[in-house]
């Protein structure tokens, strides 16, 4: 199986941003781009969200992933909360996105958007990293699937976690 590709982790980052029009227009590109596996739930997630009025898409981003701590898309605070570890796991992020000049898109570096952007980048992109930000998106599912069952985020989540399961097997398969 061949490692996912660029543009399909770099669209998936830019799901996880506050939305706007630009990126409402990109989100709206076919779905070529992602793993086959990724593609029911990727274009169950644009099809709500583009349903939706501008405003009601930022509130419902905002109340999914900003002011929801259970559901927000940062890596290290999924795994450590607000322990020591999440900062030692985002200082080695920021030296991996620093040293493959990844756009944080104004984020942390825990975000799932720029930790996305490194696997995409990264020509072995570490195993931990990988490992990390499945077990983030699977409780994140989990918790989204708990909360909110009609919540169009899930969708993405699981789009997500498609496209790192076929990175990880990809890494194993390489």
């Amino acid at each position: 199986m061949t490692p996912v590709a660029t543009p399909a982790l770099d669209l998936l980052a830019d799901a996880f941003l506050y939305p706007d029009p630009v990126r409402a227009r990109r989100l709206g590109l076919p779905a070529r781009s992602l793993p086959t596996a990724c593609r029911g739930s990727w274009t169950r997630f644009t099809e709500a969200v583009q349903r939706l009025e501008p405003s009601a898409w930022e509130e419902l981003y905002t109340r999914t992933l900003d002011l929801n701590p259970v559901a927000a898309p940062y890596v290290g605070y999924q795994l450590f909360g607000e322990d020591y570890r999440r900062g030692a796991f985002m200082a080695e992020m920021m030296r991996e996105q620093e040293r493959l000049d990844v756009d944080s898109d104004g984020e942390l570096a825990d975000h799932l958007a720029p930790v996305l952007r490194y696997l995409a980048r990264a020509s072995a992109p570490s195993e931990q990293v990988i490992e990390r930000t499945r077990e983030a998106l699977t409780k994140m599912a989990r918790q989204l699937e708990i909360i909110d069952r009609a919540n169009p985020y899930r969708h993405l989540v699981r789009a997500t976690q498609a496209a790192l399961d076929e990175l990880a097997e990809g890494r194993r398969d390489g």
